[in-house]
């Protein structure tokens, strides 16, 4: 299926590629937050961060990493 655009065909492909390269960052974006809390729920200390007020899992996995959000988070 071909779709058009105002820049025609060749806009429509670029489009659909792009849509499409979305996509898959999404799906890998999910794939990175499940492991980052597998890791998280496994560390010893998960239970210390995650009593801190406001601190939900995201934002105590990146306190427990010593990032600020939204930076990468280490868990190791």
């Amino acid at each position: 299926m071909a779709l058009r655009t105002r820049y025609g065909l060749a806009g429509g492909l670029i489009t659909l590629g792009l849509v499409a390269t979305l996509e898959a960052l999404n799906t890998q974006i999910k794939v990175l937050d499940e492991e980052i809390k597998a890791a998280f729920h496994g560390h010893p200390n998960q239970k210390i961060f995650t009593s801190l007020p406001r601190a939900g899992v995201d934002r105590a996995a990146s306190l427990l990493a010593g990032r600020r959000l939204p930076g990468p988070v280490r868990l190791r």
